[in-house]
């Protein structure tokens, strides 16, 4: 249409601009440096008009290599670009050998060969050949500098994979050597110490990591229990120590059973009996936990005592509970107060029995001289432990055993 139009405007013109030139071809006149040129209008404007054309064709003469240039990278851009659609969907659907080939095919010639490495590396890593999929990485690093990291951190995800935990720390190290609070390697610094349980090393980035917001509450308060037993273990037989790993836990941890019980634990071993008793003790009375009171029960150092009056105290209103109204008998054991201790006992193992309370429980009987009942209270105990109620066998007959002897 508009090609049309332009055809009929330069015919119109051309006819207008022949009908005056025809009439009165005109006369020009040029003089330069001692040359004179005499010539008509139209002479003059086809002269211009062919050194136009001369120089437009001089310039795209200069210009066609280039643009052909131009072309061919676009047409080969355009077939890696398909060739790398084609390896991810090769290997999206499994053909990892031929997903391998066609990525790297010519990467070097595609616009972005980092990325075709990459993905190769990641292949290569899934038909489990290590060595290739390191070659790839290393291309991948050459191509790009730049993107070093980006390659360090795909190496380190694949090594974690692949269980190469030193391997991953030794690329992670190079990644936080120029970027030291990298997120992503952070991220699988933390995945690889869990990997190793090295829970002491894994401490001290918890803080970080829950500001990342990379994992879950439940993780990190997984991960956080595991450092906080780590420094427990760490510190055992040093009172200083004991105490600045326990205060250095947040109040949610401090009031986790499982920490509490250890650090009591390891008091005891350094010889703060008291002090342990008065941490329970303060621990239940703000917050009840049947793991506690059981653990409350089992002090060995404490006054027998004053801990009966203070557990007798938190009777009077939890009398139906089974894990009080054990280490209740606990304490009386201690005491040598062997009715109570019975009766305690007899409530708790009605209530909610446990293989620990029978085994208390066969103890006390043991003690008190009645053989019977306690090899019972053992085996209730044993058979529980086990997932299984105990056998019941017959009582011996002595009629029997004698014919069976007369017959052999």
């Amino acid at each position: 249409m508009k090609f049309g139009l332009f055809v009929i405007l330069a015919v119109i013109g051309g006819g207008f601009f022949a009908h005056f030139v025809a009439s009165d071809p005109g006369y020009v006149v040029i003089e330069f440096s001692g040359y004179l040129i005499e010539t008509s209008v139209p002479v003059l404007i086809a002269l211009v008009a062919a050194i136009g054309i001369a120089v437009w064709s001089i310039v795209w003469l200069f210009r066609t290599p280039r643009r052909l240039g131009e072309a061919y990278g676009a047409m080969r851009r355009e077939r890696q670009t398909k060739q790398f659609t084609r390896g991810l969907i090769a290997a999206a659907e499994g053909r990892f050998a031929k997903g391998e080939r066609l990525l790297t095919r010519g990467a070097g010639d595609a616009e972005t060969p980092m990325l075709n490495y990459l993905a190769a590396a990641r292949v290569a890593h899934q038909q489990g050949a290590i060595e290739r999929r390191d070659n790839w990485l290393t291309l991948a690093y050459e191509q790009t500098p730049d993107a070093g990291n980006a390659v360090l951190l795909t190496q380190a995800e694949l090594q974690l994979a692949q269980g190469q935990y030193e391997q991953a720390l030794a690329t992670l190290a190079r990644v936080r050597q120029a970027v030291p609070n990298h997120p992503q390697a952070l991220t699988l610094l933390a995945r690889t110490y869990a990997a190793l349980g090295d829970w002491a090393a894994l401490g001290q980035y918890l803080p970080t990591l829950s500001k990342l917001g990379r994992f879950d509450e439940a993780t990190l308060s997984d991960w956080s229990r595991r450092a906080a037993l780590t420094r427990f273990e760490n510190s055992a037989g040093d009172k200083a120590a004991l105490t600045s790993a326990w205060r250095a836990l947040d109040k949610t941890q401090q009031a986790d059973p499982e920490l509490l019980l250890v650090y009591v634990e390891r008091l005891i071993d350094v010889g703060a009996s008291k002090e342990s008793e008065t941490l329970l003790r303060k621990a239940l009375s703000k917050s009840w936990d049947d793991t506690l009171v059981t653990g409350y029960g089992e002090l060995t150092d404490a006054a027998p005592a004053s801990q009966l009056k203070v557990v007798e105290g938190w009777l009077r209103d939890r009398g139906d509970n089974a894990a009080l109204l054990y280490a209740a008998g606990r304490i009386c054991i201690r005491g040598a107060l062997w009715g109570k201790a019975r009766s305690y006992l007899e409530s708790a193992i009605a209530i909610a029995p446990t293989p620990a309370m029978y085994q208390a429980y066969g103890e006390l009987l043991t003690a008190l001289g009645e053989a019977d009942p306690a090899s019972a209270a053992f085996r209730q105990g044993l058979g529980m432990a086990a997932g299984r109620a105990p056998l019941t066998l017959p009582a011996p007959d002595p009629a029997a055993e004698d014919e069976s002897a007369t017959e052999s």
